[in-house]
């Protein structure tokens, strides 16, 4: 059984077919129509249901973990720790009831999932998903496939804030990901070969990027006290980029080729091409990806970067 231990933003939301009617949404489990007293509920396009019910019909083991405020989902392929808390939570929260998003359920825990003029088609037969040769590069989170090995996945977003370590978390391989349009080919194939373990793909703003990357011991992360701090890079008054120290290895690399090691305290806006010279001034526009390590884990969040 795969485990994947998950905190889930509600950019994993994905958006269902809004009904045209208000009829009752219908399941149907292996062919067999199934009545839930919780019903599915549709919100902004969105179908959810009702996760202790469901889990009862599919045979899920569910319990609620008090110490993390979030929920244990067990199936035969898949085991889940789900947040319940802030505006983080993937969950929808109703008289005490938990629901979870449609496609959410079908692409985290395995069971083929078809949503066909207002009847959810639940199959049980374990599926395993594709993960894309080329993810989508192109600025956005592709947020049309929720295949968790998918570097652009949106809960790859949230973990990369919540400083999540990446030896706990599902991992892409380098030769799955498009190089950031001007990165240079040396830093990026250096990357892949130091951290060749796997890599998350992100994209969003200066501000998403983590403080601290979580240590793991004996296979689990230590929240309270393990940490490795990420260098803090900004913007001046003057529109140029700087940057703290840090303990994670963390590498700027620019759309002109160059790149900067900001963790050892060099200057963030200083490019360094091939041959050692520095060109100075740069700023957010400037930046191709920021590629931070995990060296626990000997692989890397990668992160382009879309503005402040």
């Amino acid at each position: 059984m795969k485990k994947l231990i998950l905190v889930l933003g509600l950019s994993m939301t994905l958006s269902m077919p809004v009904m045209a009617s208000k009829n009752e949404i219908k399941i149907t489990i292996n062919g067999i129509e199934q009545t839930l007293t919780n019903k599915p509920k549709s919100i902004n396009g969105t179908t959810y249901l009702p996760l202790r019910e469901l889990g009862d019909l599919l045979n899920l083991k569910t319990e609620y973990l008090k110490e993390r405020n979030s929920v244990s989902v067990v199936s035969e392929t898949q085991s889940l720790d789900i947040s319940l808390s802030g505006q983080d939570s993937v969950a929808l929260i109703e008289n005490g009831k938990t629901y979870l998003p449609l496609r959410f359920i079908s692409e985290n825990l395995g069971y083929g999932i078809i949503y066909d003029n207002g009847t959810i088609l639940i199959t049980t037969e374990p599926t395993e998903g594709n993960t894309p040769d080329v993810p989508n590069t192109n600025g956005q989170l592709d947020v049309s496939n929720m295949n968790p090995s998918d570097p652009n996945n949106a809960h790859n977003l949230n973990a990369f804030k919540d400083g999540r370590s990446l030896s706990v978390l599902p991992k892409a391989q380098w030769s799955q990901v498009k190089k950031p349009e001007g990165a240079s080919d040396r830093s990026w194939n250096n990357c892949s070969k130091v951290y060749s373990n796997g890599v998350i793909m992100a994209t969003g703003k200066l501000s998403d990027m983590p403080k601290d990357i979580n240590k793991v011991y004996e296979g689990k992360e230590d929240f309270e006290h393990s940490l490795t701090t990420v260098p803090k890079i900004s913007v001046n008054s003057k529109g140029v980029l700087v940057s703290s120290r840090g303990g994670a290895p963390t590498m700027i690399l620019f759309k002109d080729g160059t790149t900067v090691q900001v963790d050892n305290g060099a200057d963030a806006s200083m490019g360094r091409d091939e041959n050692g010279n520095y060109k100075p001034g740069k700023g957010v526009d400037d930046i191709a990806c920021v590629v931070v390590a995990d060296t626990q884990a000997r692989a890397a969040y990668v992160f382009q970067v879309t503005g402040e």
